[in-house]
């Protein structure tokens, strides 16, 4: 099955979709399944750091973002540099 994108100029919002070549042109409705959870749980092996503000803070932000955005949410920040931050 190809795969089309579709896009709802009302809110600007592009949404990948796999479908059959003679549905392609049918309408797609689009419904908010799950909410992204306020929290999410991590296992770090060897314990975990101590909850400071400034996580908090951070986790929240990424949270909003994450929620605006949805999966297509990437930090402009590359990979070391966030690990240094939250180090």
């Amino acid at each position: 099955m190809p795969l089309y994108s579709y896009e709802d100029p009302a809110t600007g919002l592009t949404v990948d979709v796999r479908r059959e070549v003679a549905d392609r042109d049918k309408p797609i409705v689009l419904k908010r399944a799950k909410k992204v959870p306020d929290r999410v749980g991590v296992i770090v092996p060897g314990g975990a750091t101590p909850e400071t503000d400034f996580n908090k803070r951070m986790l929240k932000a990424h949270h909003k973002k994450e929620e605006r955005e949805g999966s297509r949410f990437q930090s402009k920040f590359d990979k070391k540099t966030i690990q240094k931050v939250w180090s």
